[in-house]
């Protein structure tokens, strides 16, 4: 995965929260997908358009993590600024 790009990480991440989504786990879908957003810089647009992504497990994510979401983008900008 290190030598993967973030894009194609952000993919494999929509695929991860699916599996867990489908085994009726959404919390542990949701935080996958919140972690992607602090590590790989996923957006809200990328939670809409994906093709990937269960529709209903995108809409559950946005719902609940609407609050924080420029809060998790910020740590992604302040991390890509370090590094």
């Amino acid at each position: 995965m290190k030598l993967a790009k973030n894009e194609d990480l952000k993919e494999v991440y929509f695929e991860f929260a699916n599996c867990y989504y489908k085994n009726n786990d959404t919390k542990m879908a949701v935080k996958t997908l919140k972690t992607s957003i602090k590590k790989y810089g996923l957006t809200e647009e990328d939670l809409i358009y994906s093709q990937v992504l269960d529709v209903k497990l995108s809409d559950i994510t946005i719902a609940e993590l609407y609050n924080d979401f420029t809060r998790l983008r910020n740590r992604y900008v302040t991390y890509q600024e370090r590094n």
